[in-house]
C-alpha cells in the first residue's frame, strides 16, 4: 500500500508551522466565495486535538485560521460585506462542538460570541 502526503512536519514543528504549511492558504479561496475543510486524521493520543486546538500559549490551526481570516475581513469591511458561516465538530464522536441554532455575531474587529459559549 501507498499513501501520498503534501507535507511531513517533524516533531520539532511548531503551531504555526503547521499552520502555514498546511491551512493558511485556505483563506484566499474562501474570501473568493469558495468552501474550505480542515480535517486532522490520525491514531488516537498522536496529536489532533492539540493541532487543530492548541493552548494559550500556542494556538492551533483553528485560532490561527480565525485570527488571519477575520483579520482579512476587517482589513475589506469597507469594501465588501462578508458572510461567514462554520461548524467545528468531532466527527468520531458525532459531536457538534457549536450549537446549530445559536446565532454568532461578527462586530470587527472583534469576534463576539453568545454568552453561553463565553
Amino acid at each position: 500500500m501507498r499513501f501520498c502526503f503534501d507535507r511531513v512536519f517533524n516533531d520539532t514543528a511548531t503551531q504555526e508551522d503547521v499552520y502555514h504549511g498546511s491551512a493558511k492558504d485556505l483563506i484566499d479561496g474562501v474570501l473568493s466565495g469558495f468552501n474550505a475543510t480542515v480535517f486532522a486524521y490520525g491514531a488516537t493520543g498522536c496529536g489532533k486535538t492539540h493541532t487543530i486546538t492548541g493552548t494559550p500559549e500556542s494556538p492551533g490551526i483553528v485560532y490561527l485560521l480565525m485570527k488571519d481570516l477575520f483579520g482579512r475581513v476587517a482589513d475589506q469591511e469597507d469594501d465588501f460585506t462578508t458572510e461567514i458561516s462554520s461548524k467545528l465538530m468531532s466527527p468520531f464522536n458525532q459531536i457538534r462542538l457549536l450549537p446549530p441554532t445559536q446565532s454568532y455575531f461578527l462586530q470587527f474587529p472583534s469576534l463576539i460570541f453568545p454568552e453561553s459559549l463565553t
